[in-house]
Parts: C-alpha cells; structure tokens; sequence
C-alpha cells in the first residue's frame, strides 16, 4: 500500500496492491513531477515481480501539465508490459468531468494497447 495526500500541484495517489487498484486524482501541475511520480513507478516494478489477476488504475485529474502527462504515460507503459506478459487484466479508467478532459482521454487511448474506459463524472 502506498498513499500520498493530494496539494494544490499535485495530485493524491492511492496504490493498493493487495487489491490491484491505483488511483490518481486531483490536479497534477508540480514544479517536479519525478519527485510525485516516481514513487508510483518504483512501487509499480515491485508489483510487476507477482500482480494479482486483475489491475485497477483510475484516475481522475481535474487538468495536468505536460510533464505530468509524460509521467502518467510512463506509468501505463509499466501496466501495459503487466497486461502484454498476461499477468494481469489491466484496466485503466479515464474519468473526466469537462470536454477537455475527455479529449485528452481519448487521445491517451488512442496511443495504448491495454483496455481503456472512458468514463464521464460530471
């Protein structure tokens, strides 16, 4: 298990690896977002050694900078190399709130190759 509280630049994280579910949510403008992101990624290797059957990443960002984009990227690479090896059905879910937000999900989508909802929150 591995938290970490949410601020006004960066967003609140939630690895639960017992359950398989991670969660990103809030804003994610950090001046350093190695600093936020990199924790989700050592602990994403670890989980990678025995994953459970089914893997959650939700995530739910009010808006991001592009740095922060790069970095969740990098994170559903991680997974997609889970899903690939057929240790884990992967599932990452988009909840968006705006139209923006539902573009930039769509355009993630469109990059990957692991199962991706999109799902509307407002």
């Amino acid at each position: 298990m591995y938290t970490a509280k949410g601020t006004e630049s960066s967003p609140e994280i939630h690895l639960d690896f017992q359950k398989g579910l991670f969660r990103i949510s809030g804003k994610s403008i950090p001046e350093n977002p190695w600093e936020v992101y990199q924790p989700i990624l050592d602990h994403l290797a670890e989980y990678q050694k025995a994953p459970i059957s089914d893997t959650i990443l939700e995530i739910e960002l009010e808006f991001f900078n592009t740095s922060s984009s790069k970095m969740l990227l990098d994170i559903i690479n991680e997974l997609e190399k889970i899903h690939a090896a057929n240790k884990s059905n992967v599932l990452i879910k988009w909840m968006y709130n705006d139209e923006d937000m539902m573009e930039v999900g769509e355009d993630f989508k469109y990059l990957l190759s692991v199962p991706f909802e999109l799902i509307n929150v407002s």
